[in-house]
């Protein structure tokens, strides 16, 4: 009996000790590619592409950080450079889909690069948009270069690209076998279609009437597809849920009656838990987040109209096991809340005891593990460092990433029980690879990565319409060095003037709309700061 008691305690001791912790890895400290490496997965694998510019693909180990290469996407030569960092990333059928962009002119290209080379599979289109993969079929997205309305197209990678239909809302929905696509006729928001296409033809499933319906798509379930119809009346909205089985056969779930339309596109998962976001006539920027069981055609309001949601935000990668996560916003700060049967909780309180509010300035950091999320902080202010956050709304692990500056943590890839992303140093030299092991709770910061001495300073207006900057020393920066670089890490035109020794004023082209990084370099300092021109 005592030995049965001892093992039993060691059983317990050892499941305890599991549950607590977790691990905060440096996987590969320098990636290929310098401060332009690209980390993507595809289909329970981890890959890296190193620039904008062309190089090695490789396939990542996930629990060595070892590099396999594959094949050398063909390298460019200025002004053409590869769009690969807006996060869209197949590897099908031995190649892999790249965004090809002149960013001197017109003419941009979809391109699909192997062991063999590039073939070129449109032209002439803007290269962000969605890239999907059904099947042996890629799905590319895309506006085309009027801008009027997108297109949806279909390859193989082998063979040049099909166009399937145009006029094509922004997001798809995908079952094991077909593509769920949203038909607006373009730029009316209404009288809208619902298609499924196999890459090869098209099938209509649904088709509104009248002048207030519209179609938002949930997901697959069971290899069926879930959407919403919804007809908005001023005092009370109508919103069907349906279900397109594998047969294309359609069936209403239920029907919903209530002071929100169901407008925007939701998420399945919890086991057999639809996601569906409300928004509401009178208030628009307050919205509902309804949980319906399909299993026994229950719905629980999560969110009781308490909260601004950002439900064009809501991810697949969000839904954990029994909670998923959103972000959700007051007056003065951003949360991430999570979701569950009973309600939602505000996911770590106001950060009083961090030091700073969770704000968050990009939606797509935050994602899940186990039942935990892991997000990153991305301040809107230059002069706060991002940080990393871990854990649950009764406890929250704070890990400070790069303490000196900036380190932009992005491209989030959810593989199993594991999160990876990737955080580069303030100079856009280096690119350091993260991994997030398990589910439990951090016991220490494996980074081991020391304070050390900050550049203080203020940075008005930010943005700025018209280029102009102003950049507020707290001490004597005289014999600081400053660059302008672009999204691609090119170098821009900027005329620099220093007022006084604590006080150095920027002036960019008027014109040139966009976002930039401003380096800032001194004998003990360097620091990096994010520019926004409108």
């Amino acid at each position: 009996m005592k030995k049965y008691i001892l093992l039993l305690s060691f059983f317990l001791l050892g499941k305890m000790i599991f549950a607590q912790t977790s691990t905060l890895v440096n996987l590969v400290d320098s990636l290929p590619g310098g401060g332009f490496a690209i980390i993507e997965s595809y289909k329970q694998k981890l890959y890296t592409y190193p620039s904008h510019t062309g190089g090695p693909l490789a396939e990542i180990d996930q629990n060595t950080g070892a590099l396999t290469p594959l094949f050398t996407i063909p390298v460019l030569t200025s002004p053409w450079e590869y769009t690969t960092y807006s996060g869209n990333f197949i590897f099908l059928n031995g190649k892999t889909v790249l965004s090809l962009h002149n960013p001197a002119g017109p003419g941009d290209y979809v391109i699909a690069a192997g062991p063999l080379g590039a073939d070129t599979l449109l032209s002439h289109i803007t290269p962000f948009g969605t890239i999907a993969a059904v099947d042996t079929m890629a799905y590319l997205l895309f506006s085309d270069s009027a801008g009027v309305g997108a297109k949806l197209y279909a390859t193989n990678l082998n063979s040049p690209a099909l166009l399937i239909d145009s006029d094509i809302s922004v997001r798809t929905k995908a079952t094991d076998h077909e593509l769920f696509y949203i038909k607006s006729h373009f730029p009316a928001v209404y009288d809208q279609q619902l298609f499924r296409t196999n890459g090869m033809s098209k099938t209509l499933v649904e088709q509104t009437t009248g002048s207030s319906n519209q179609i938002a798509l949930m997901g697959m379930l069971n290899g069926d597809m879930y959407y919403t119809v919804c007809k908005r009346a001023m005092g009370m909205d109508t919103t069907w849920i349906k279900k397109c089985n594998t047969m294309g056969v359609v069936s209403v779930i239920d029907t919903i009656m209530m002071n929100a339309a169901s407008l925007d596109h939701g998420l399945v998962g919890l086991g057999t838990k639809l996601i569906i976001p409300f928004k509401h006539e009178t208030t628009p920027f307050y919205q509902d987040l309804i949980v319906y069981d399909i299993s026994n055609n229950t719905k629980v309001n999560v969110s009781q109209n308490n909260y601004s949601i950002r439900t064009y935000d809501l991810e697949q990668t969000q839904v954990a096991s029994n909670h998923f996560y959103f972000n959700t916003i007051n007056p003065l700060q951003r949360y991430i809340s999570d979701g569950t049967i009973l309600g939602t909780k505000v996911y770590g309180t106001q950060a009083s005891g961090y030091g700073n509010d969770l704000k968050f300035e990009n939606y797509a950091t935050y994602h899940t593990l186990g039942n935990k999320a892991a997000l990153c902080n991305e301040y809107p202010s230059a002069a706060i460092n991002d940080e990393f956050y871990y854990g649950s709304d009764t406890g929250l692990v704070l890990f400070k990433l790069f303490p000196v500056t900036k380190s932009y943590p992005s491209h989030f890839n959810k593989i199993g029980n594991n999160t990876f992303f990737r955080i580069h140093d303030g100079a856009y030299t280096k690119m350091t690879l993260l991994k997030m092991t398990d589910c439990g709770m951090p016991i220490n910061n494996p980074l081991g990565l020391a304070d050390v001495k900050k550049m203080e300073y203020s940075l008005s207006p930010n943005p700025s319409s018209d280029g102009r900057f102003t950049i507020q020393f707290a001490n004597d920066m005289s014999q600081v060095q400053c660059s302008v670089v672009n999204a691609y890490g090119q170098v821009v035109n900027a005329h620099y003037e220093q007022i006084n020794p604590n006080t150095i004023r920027l002036q960019l082209q008027p014109s040139a709309k966009g976002i930039y990084f401003l380096n800032m370099k001194s004998k003990s300092v360097s620091q990096s700061a994010k520019l926004i021109l409108y």
